[in-house]
């Protein structure tokens, strides 16, 4: 096993479409189906499974997800907690992808969210797909109360490259980390996935 910084992996992105002549998308559609694959192992066919989405590119691998899951036959439900952020790049590509798709797609705030947290205990799995490899220590406390929810529930957690709540930079962990199950990660291990203390 090797991991890397998670300042590399922009690099790393832009090496692979120079000198592979991969396009952004089709590396987040990667990404996307390494993680349902994920999820349909752990997750249950019978109910749905919720993605938290970000508006960055762990949103964008959870809405690119979604749709390699609509695929198999899952009943996928993306939240978009970040409503009135503007999605861009290859996240966008694959958020409209999915919303052609007539993906069941709700933007809700976090504190929005946990208001219908009746409907969220029956979901079969819960994929964090909110914040990544950028985000520094601190969540504001509608998020960090939306994770203390879903990590309270009996279902299973997954999430996308680093959980959210992970300082990518440093590696220190919040309190309100989402406590996934099983993480995804892309292109290789990075070093807060190993290393992150609360």
């Amino acid at each position: 096993m090797y991991t890397v910084h998670p300042k590399t992996i922009p690099q790393i992105d832009d090496w692979m479409v120079a000198e592979e002549h991969i396009s952004y998308p089709a590396l987040m559609e990667r990404a996307g189906e390494a993680l349902a694959k994920t999820i349909a192992t752990y997750a249950p066919k019978n109910k749905p499974v919720l993605l938290l989405c970000g508006p960055g590119q762990n949103g964008g691998d959870g809405y690119a997800a979604a749709s390699k899951l609509k695929g198999l036959g899952y009943s996928a439900v993306t939240v978009d907690l970040f409503p009135r952020v503007t999605t861009e790049g290859a996240s966008k590509y694959h958020k409209e992808n999915w919303l052609a798709r007539q993906g069941n797609h709700i933007p809700l705030t976090p504190a929005e969210l946990l208001s219908q947290g009746e409907r969220i205990e029956g979901v079969g799995c819960v994929v964090d797909c909110v914040l990544g490899t950028g985000a520094r220590f601190g969540l504001s406390s509608d998020l960090a109360d939306l994770l203390d929810f879903m990590n309270a529930l009996s279902t299973i957690r997954i999430a996308a490259d680093m959980p959210t709540g992970i300082d990518g930079l440093f590696g220190r962990a919040d309190p309100h980390t989402f406590l996934a199950h099983h993480t995804v990660t892309f292109c290789a291990m990075k070093m807060p996935n190993l290393f992150a203390v609360m």
